[in-house]
């Protein structure tokens, strides 16, 4: 659970600071959406994390962004997205950037013009997904 809680922290943060990079340039207010849900179909649970920040590089590909020491900030170690990925694979999960078809799908979900990132884990994994939420 702490190890998802990381994760979950890395992926906010990172939209808290895409959002705070854009608004350099840009007065429209910053706007972020957490979206939980169970595609009982896929027997996972997915959490979303939707922004209208920077969004994600346009001429990387996404899988190269979890590279370790691969990074598009100025002050960024390029550790973060490397991090999260390995937590995700350690719980038999995954971690998408960007907006898939099942992911658009999800109840709530708008395109903010900014980045989409989400993990995902199994529903059967030993993790209570909700206490842990509450």
């Amino acid at each position: 659970p702490q190890q998802i809680r990381q994760a979950f922290t890395n992926i906010l943060q990172n939209a808290i600071d895409s959002i705070s990079a854009r608004l350099e340039h840009d007065s429209n207010p910053g706007k972020m959406i957490v979206l939980l849900s169970q595609r009982a179909g896929y027997n996972e649970h997915v959490i979303c994390v939707i922004d209208n920040g920077l969004g994600l590089p346009k001429d990387e590909q996404a899988g190269r962004l979890t590279e370790p020491y691969v990074t598009t900030r100025e002050n960024g170690t390029g550790l973060g997205l490397a991090i999260v990925k390995k937590i995700m694979e350690d719980h038999q999960g995954s971690l998408i950037l960007g907006q898939t078809d099942g992911i658009k799908s999800m109840p709530g979900w708008q395109d903010l013009g900014g980045a989409c990132v989400s993990l995902i884990l199994p529903a059967d994994s030993n993790m209570n997904m909700q206490k842990e939420v509450a």
